[in-house]
C-alpha cells in the first residue's frame, strides 16, 4: 500500500480530497453565499508531476460538473515563476451522471 501512496499521482489525488474535505466544511459554515463559493472553490485548475519535478499533465474543471486532463508536450519557461505549458488535446476525466 505504501507504494501505490508514492506514487505522484496517488499524492495528488490526495490532497485533491483533502481539499475537497475541507471544502465540505466551508460550505456547511457558509451556505449563504453559495455562488461566490462556486466561482472560489468548485473551479479545479492544477497540474499532475512525475517524481522528477516535470508537469506531465494539466487539469482543469470543476468539482461538480466535469474534470478535463491534458498531457503537456512542451514546457516554455521564459520566467521561472510563471512556466507556459503546450497541451495536447484535452479528454474528460471524469463527468458528473445526472440521476435518472
Amino acid at each position: 500500500m505504501d507504494s501505490v501512496l508514492s506514487h505522484p499521482v496517488a499524492q495528488h489525488l490526495v490532497a485533491l480530497l483533502v481539499v475537497w474535505d475541507n471544502f465540505l466544511k466551508l460550505e456547511n459554515a457558509l451556505s449563504d453565499v453559495s455562488s461566490l463559493i462556486y466561482v472560489f472553490v468548485f473551479q479545479v485548475k492544477g497540474c499532475v508531476m512525475d517524481r522528477d519535478g516535470n508537469v506531465r499533465w494539466v487539469v482543469s474543471g470543476t468539482w461538480d460538473n466535469k474534470i478535463d486532463i491534458a498531457p503537456v508536450i512542451s514546457t516554455e519557461r521564459a520566467n521561472p515563476d510563471n512556466p507556459v505549458y503546450k497541451t495536447g488535446p484535452y479528454k474528460t476525466a471524469w463527468k458528473r451522471k445526472s440521476p435518472q
